[in-house]
């Protein structure tokens, strides 16, 4: 008999027999199901293992690399995932519902009432086994040098381990568990999917689906405590399929995960400066998005920061004397031209504040409005600003309409760039098209954007009585190549 050790260091997978099960030869087979599950207890430990150096050890090898373009691939494994959860919880939900109909709640997380059979078994089956799939999730992240959070490979571990221990004793109260997940997965990798292929969404929905989750495991914990109560207080659950060791696995599973993720929201979106940062959720991590750096705190909020043609950043504050600090020696190389001219408004605007002319960019007059209602300005302040849209004065001017915040451009390069909370917005010149808005991360609602050089974007971010210097890296297309524009400037 083989010993524990050569348990966990020996890797065994019967493919062939998971192959019979899924494929439902002679219909599902809870026991058979259930014994393939117990088999491979060691495997999914060892892939566990593996999988947790694999990506910290993909990191470390990113640290200097370019990240991979796996756009398409993204979007195809984001699409399967959320088909795949719809239509799992469209198949779960007649006996989850049915229990609790028939039933009432108690059954739910006492009875299996069939949970283990026909459709809702070898849906349950594979809902488990495709904890193992979703692994591929992080590996996204980590090849894309996107950000890798603790508790997104924490729950991708504990989840399928859960999974793997739990299943061939399956308590009844799994039922809850296994229905709950579907649902949040079904709009979270349905959210996944529409953002990685650049399909705007409202901000609030980011938000939504975080709070979704929360509320998952606040069921979750409810339903524990119920089992909880009956089992040590009331010892009514004779008549109840359960497992005391599975119980406080999901009960200690849950629970950290309510914390973890309680403490993710308030630091997303309430203790950062109160900001509305939809993309800062984790689902966002699969899509694109702009993530902002603080480089250097600034002190006061008099401070203006400007970025020169060749990527150098300046700072100084404002007050009585010289400025008393350069964020970089002075070279005497001229700040960034806007050639400005006096405010002034148009004349079919009357109820806007004077944003008037900003400059000219390639030939084109760039002039800008914004509504001044109390309204709007309170709106702004909640982070619900509208997109700006873009007017065509003439055929060589137009009009920033419902900017949130100023609009920053550059002859070198043919881009509008503006905030309107959650979100960047950039408009390209030459096609006068906007490209689709990019969710922002870790940055202020009051900021303003100081320069662009070779797709790194430097704002002010303004927090309390305090201004911070930030960047952020744009994505490819938001930008032009430093290369490009040394081509465009030699052939001026």
């Amino acid at each position: 008999m083989a010993t524990e050790w050569e348990k966990y260091t020996t890797v065994r997978f019967n493919h062939s027999e998971l192959i019979s099960i899924v494929g439902c030869e002679n219909g599902f087979s809870e026991q058979r199901a259930r014994a393939w599950m117990a088999d491979h207890w060691y495997f999914v430990v060892q892939a566990s293992t593996a999988y947790f150096f694999l990506i910290f050890g993909v990191k470390l090898f990113m640290k200097n690399r370019e990240p991979f373009d796996l756009q398409r691939p993204l979007n195809i494994w984001n699409a399967i995932l959320a088909l795949f959860s719809t239509l799992g919880f469209l198949f779960m939900a007649p006996d989850f519902f049915g229990t609790l109909w028939t039933g009432g709640f108690r059954a739910t997380y006492c009875n299996l009432n069939g949970i283990m059979e026909g459709t809702p078994g070898i849906w349950t089956f594979v809902f488990f086994l495709s904890k193992l799939a979703e692994f591929t999730d992080t590996f996204f992240i980590v090849l894309r040098k996107k950000p890798l959070m603790f508790l997104h490979w924490y729950h991708h571990i504990l989840t399928l381990l859960y999974g793997f221990y739990t299943y061939p004793v399956n308590p009844a109260y799994n039922r809850w568990l296994v229905i709950l997940n579907l649902f949040v997965h079904s709009f979270m990798y349905t959210y996944y999917f529409l953002r990685s292929i650049h399909v705007p969404i409202p901000g609030a929905i980011a938000k939504s689906i975080t709070s979704i989750q929360i509320i998952q495991f606040i069921l979750s914990i409810i339903v524990l405590i119920f089992c909880g109560v009956e089992y040590y207080l009331l010892r009514s659950m004779g008549d109840c399929t359960i497992d005391m060791n599975s119980f406080w696995f999901a009960t200690i599973m849950d629970l950290t995960y309510l914390v973890l993720f309680v403490n993710f929201f308030l630091k997303s979106y309430v203790v950062k400066g109160g900001k509305d940062n939809s993309a800062a959720s984790t689902m966002i991590e699969n899509g694109l998005s702009i993530r902002f750096e603080k480089k250097e705190k600034l002190g006061l909020l008099f401070t203006h920061i400007y970025q020169v043609d060749d990527g150098t950043i300046y700072y100084y504050r404002t007050s009585y004397k010289p400025p008393d600090r350069l964020f970089v020696k002075w070279e005497e190389k001229g700040l960034l031209p806007k050639r400005l001219l006096p405010s002034m408004h148009h004349r079919d605007h009357r109820d806007v504040h004077p944003g008037g002319l900003l400059g000219i960019q390639r030939g084109k007059l760039i002039f800008q409005c914004c509504k001044s209602s109390e309204q709007e300005r309170e709106e702004k302040l909640k982070g619900n600003a509208p997109a700006p849209s873009i007017r065509m004065l003439s055929e060589n001017a137009v009009m920033f309409e419902n900017c949130s915040f100023p609009v920053y451009f550059n002859d070198a390069y043919p881009f509008l760039y503006t905030f309107s909370f959650p979100y960047l917005h950039v408009f390209n010149t030459e096609t006068m098209a906007f490209l689709p808005a990019l969710p922002i991360q870790d940055c202020f609602q009051s900021c303003t954007i100081s320069g662009v050089h070779n797709g790194i974007i430097t704002v002010k971010g303004n927090s309390g009585e305090e201004a911070h210097l930030m960047t952020a890296q744009l994505p490819e297309g938001y930008f032009e190549p430093t290369e490009k524009i040394e081509e465009n400037l030699q052939q001026q």
